[in-house]
């Protein structure tokens, strides 16, 4: 997930109600980054939130950004028939 904007303060990303990590400073060039490796998680759905807040200077009130995503089961794999003939 990224975030992006002018006078953030801090920004709190959260991973299924779980604090993942929390930024002060831009950690990609001016974006706020999270990377979520769906291998790790759980198969279902997942909610990413990022609770932005900005400088006193702004006076912008604090944001929360979502993102939904899922992690699908593999499919089935058959195997081929035994020959018998």
């Amino acid at each position: 997930m990224v975030v992006r904007g002018s006078q953030i303060r801090r920004v709190v990303f959260t991973l299924d109600g779980k604090v993942a990590r929390t930024l002060t400073k831009p950690n990609s060039g001016s974006r706020y980054v999270l990377t979520v490796n769906p291998n790790r998680l759980s198969r279902g759905i997942h909610r990413i939130l990022a609770n932005t807040t900005f400088s006193s200077q702004s006076k912008t009130p604090p944001r929360a950004l979502r993102v939904t995503f899922s992690r699908c089961a593999r499919g089935a794999v058959s195997a081929p028939p035994n020959f018998t003939g």
